[in-house]
């Protein structure tokens, strides 16, 4: 409650000598509250499809976490799951970022081998879970790639 949070603030600004009081909500209280939407910018042999956001981008967990994200991809307005084990019917596709880093790699993940088909460039990709880290670090194409992230209540 805001009552007793403005108590409680008040009370350890009192008891420090402390004029403000500066709080960063930090990766768990806003991670997992929404998701990020990206694109596919680029193909690269048959299997690796790379995204406008990686690593350095809005995925940092990845890099400092080890964080497997869970991925969706939208086709023909429908939203599939990408899976992170084989299934039958599935083909392996790596999901990598923009950044010139060999480590900007999000995963492995298996799709059903029709909807492999219609991956292409500018399919939307959906993270989600992907709200700790929304500053980017670093932009490889310029101003172009824009991140939409999306609050779920």
């Amino acid at each position: 409650p805001e009552k007793i949070d403005n108590y409680i603030l008040n009370e350890i600004k009192q008891k420090m000598n402390l004029q403000y009081i500066i709080i960063e909500p930090g990766r768990y209280l806003v991670g997992n509250s929404g998701y990020m939407e990206t694109t596919i910018i680029k193909k690269k042999a048959d299997n690796v499809f790379i995204i406008q956001n990686g690593i350095y981008s809005g995925l940092l967990d990845a890099l400092l976490y080890n964080k497997r994200f869970e991925l969706f991809v939208k086709i023909n307005k429908e939203v599939v799951k990408l899976e992170s084990k084989p299934f039958q019917n599935s083909k392996e596709i790596i999901i990598c970022g923009a950044s010139s880093d060999s480590g900007d790699r999000i995963g492995k993940f298996y799709i059903e081998e029709k909807c492999c088909n219609e991956l292409e460039i500018g399919t939307n990709i959906i993270v989600n879970n992907a709200l700790a880290y929304v500053e980017e670090f670093f932009m490889p194409l310029g101003g172009d790639l824009k991140i939409k992230y999306n609050i779920i209540e």
